[in-house]
């Protein structure tokens, strides 16, 4: 575990940098070193978003005072059904192995996707002639079948739950949409058609997003 002097934010995984978190002594010191890192790792953006939402109660004033150099094409999650998971993985020329067997890709993929998972909440919630039920859609897609071709890895090989789906979960509530406030059944079509039902209400998630940034 590195310590708050010396953290080196491209080693560190979400989970650690938020015990880092715990200890700050210096806030100015603090934040001048993590934004001087996100300049320089841009993918890493993110990380100022779980820095507000745990030092500044979700308040985003670090995170808000500084570009996501992050973009979503639209195109290419709807119109050739990509899942953000999906789009992050070719964005980073990245393999989804790369992604679960070795811890810096690892890392530098949860962190690119809550980047990318923030900067297309905003952008996608100004296109005028998205619905929201697709939005919703959008919002459920994110689990490993998008990135795997359809095959249930986790269920093939007995190693446990999706971790995409819990990545994407916790992403969405560092961006301020936080599931466990919208349990609910739901029924959605995801951006490859196929139709599935929820716990989580991704509609009522998605028009919340859309009335927030719109």
């Amino acid at each position: 575990m590195q310590t708050i002097s010396e953290f080196e934010i491209t080693k560190l995984s979400v989970r650690d940098f938020k015990k880092l978190l715990t200890d700050i002594k210096d806030k100015a010191s603090f934040e001048a070193s993590l934004l001087k890192q996100v300049e320089l790792n841009s993918h890493f953006w993110s990380y100022l978003l779980i820095y507000d939402y745990i030092v500044n109660g979700g308040a985003m004033e670090l995170s808000g005072n500084q570009r996501n150099p992050t973009y979503v094409d639209y195109g290419e999650i709807f119109w050739d059904q990509t899942s953000l998971a999906e789009y992050v993985l070719q964005n980073l020329e990245m393999e989804f192995e790369e992604a679960q067997t070795e811890t810096e890709k690892r890392i530098h993929y949860i962190a690119s996707f809550g980047s990318h998972l923030y900067e297309s909440l905003q952008e996608f919630s100004t296109v005028d002639d998205l619905e929201s039920s697709d939005f919703a859609g959008y919002l459920a897609s994110n689990d490993h079948t998008f990135v795997t071709n359809g095959e249930d890895v986790f269920d093939k090989h007995g190693v446990g739950e999706d971790w995409i789906v819990t990545m994407a979960d916790e992403w969405l509530m560092y961006c301020g949409f936080d599931s466990s406030d919208y349990e609910g059944e739901c029924g959605v079509h995801l951006v490859n058609t196929e139709f599935r039902e929820f716990s989580i209400d991704y509609n009522r998630m998605a028009e919340d997003i859309i009335a927030q940034f719109a």
